[in-house]
């Protein structure tokens, strides 16, 4: 979890959880676990597949974070500016039973989608998850408005808590490319504008 706002997921969509027409070992399930156990059956991440669903989910996915990235917070997505991406926060190829999962799917920015593929299980977990429950911006980051850097919130009483927040600037790049001085750029821009869903970064103001 990149995620500096918390995300507040909607019901799965119909176009997953509707049964698939086609039944499997002899059972109909869903859309989304019928697809899951068939791209898991192939084993193979480049057989991915969306099932002319993308742009639905997609569109699903925007309301929820208002056109923000679920990540780094990066506004507006699918323009030429930032990319719109559907990022698998627990990855496909590791876990393909959840590649359809609607709990699995965030909006994500083309910068926080480009994540290296090999990274330690043990670490992965530590990683935050953007609609987690009880996730608040403070408990684990600060935003230095110096620098524009995204960091560690060393008061937080909890290692375990601030291991989390480590892992979570390490795995989606938050300080790297040229993010930080985009927040800075933001910060400096927007702090007049009263609407915050029109904000980037809007962590900033909270």
């Amino acid at each position: 979890m990149a995620n500096m706002i918390r995300i507040y997921r909607t019901p799965a969509p119909s176009c997953l959880t509707e049964l698939h027409s086609r039944k499997y070992n002899g059972v109909k399930y869903p859309k989304y676990k019928y697809w899951g156990f068939s791209f898991a059956d192939k084993n193979d991440a480049n057989s991915f597949d969306w099932h002319g669903v993308r742009d639905i989910l997609a569109t699903e996915l925007s309301d929820i974070t208002k056109k923000h990235c679920a990540f780094c917070d990066a506004y507006p997505l699918g323009t030429g500016k930032i990319k719109d991406t559907i990022e698998h926060f627990y990855p496909k190829h590791s876990r393909p039973l959840l590649a359809y999962y609607w709990g699995n799917l965030f909006l994500c920015c083309h910068y926080c989608q480009e994540i290296p593929e090999k990274w330690d299980k043990k670490d992965l977990k530590l990683v935050l998850k953007p609609d987690r429950e009880g996730y608040a911006f403070s408990r684990y980051f600060y935003f230095d408005t110096n620098t524009g850097e995204i960091k560690v919130n060393t008061f937080n009483p909890s290692e375990c808590e601030q291991k989390q927040a480590e892992k979570t600037i390490k795995y989606y790049k938050l300080n790297d490319y040229e993010r930080p001085q985009a927040r800075l750029d933001a910060f400096e821009l927007y702090q007049n504008i009263a609407e915050i869903d029109k904000k980037e970064y809007r962590f900033m103001f909270l």
